[in-house]
This record gives structure tokens, sequence and C-alpha cells, in this order.
């Protein structure tokens, strides 16, 4: 009768481990929907400037610069906008005066005000 003993280990390990999961917050499927609305809330934000010109920097990684008007108010605003409403990170954004600059893993997104 030892299979029993550790089957009813290996479920109680299976509920332990599924509590857990539940504990520590949003499951994989909602990850992903909070992810795809980040990344639309980003691509309709991009959306509004005008086609960015495309570089590889040395790092590897694709940096696309675009210009726009507005100003230090108008960075604060793009940036605040971003925060809040597509809800990204302190670490994908920076701001520097008038420049705005977006992190992904492989791309960069510079808008100069």
């Amino acid at each position: 009768m030892p299979m029993d003993e550790s089957d009813e280990d290996i479920e109680s390990d299976s509920l332990s481990n599924e509590l857990e999961r539940e504990r520590r917050g949003l499951s994989k499927e909602e990850r992903r929907l909070k992810n795809r609305r980040k990344n639309r809330c980003l691509r309709g934000f991009l959306q509004r400037y005008d086609e960015g010109a495309t570089i590889e920097n040395g790092e590897g990684k694709t940096e696309t610069s675009y210009s726009a008007t507005g100003g230090l108010a108008q960075s604060e605003e793009d940036y605040n906008f971003l925060r809040n409403e597509c809800g990204l990170g302190k670490r994908r954004l920076i701001l520097n005066g008038d420049t705005l600059t977006i992190r992904k893993r492989r791309k960069l997104y510079i808008i100069s005000y």
C-alpha cells in the first residue's frame, strides 16, 4: 500500500502548489492579457507620431527615433500617460528633459520634443 500514500502526497503537493500560485498573484492567462493591453496601448501611443527613423545601435537593439512638438510640458504629459494609462514601469520609461525613451526587450523608442 505504499503507492496509495505516495499518491496522497502528490495530490497534497499539487494542491499546495496551486494555493501558492493563487497567493502569488495573476495566472498565466491574466498576465498575458495584461501584457497585451500594455503593448496595444504603447502601439496606439506611438501611432500619434509620424514614421520614425530606425537604426540598429551598438548594443544590437533596434532604435527608433521620433520627433514631436510640445517641449518639456508635452514630454511630461506623455510620460504620465504611459505610466498611468498604459501601465509601463519606471525601468521602461526614461524622461530626460525633453527626451522620452521607452525601452522594450530588443527595441528602444526615443521621442524628442
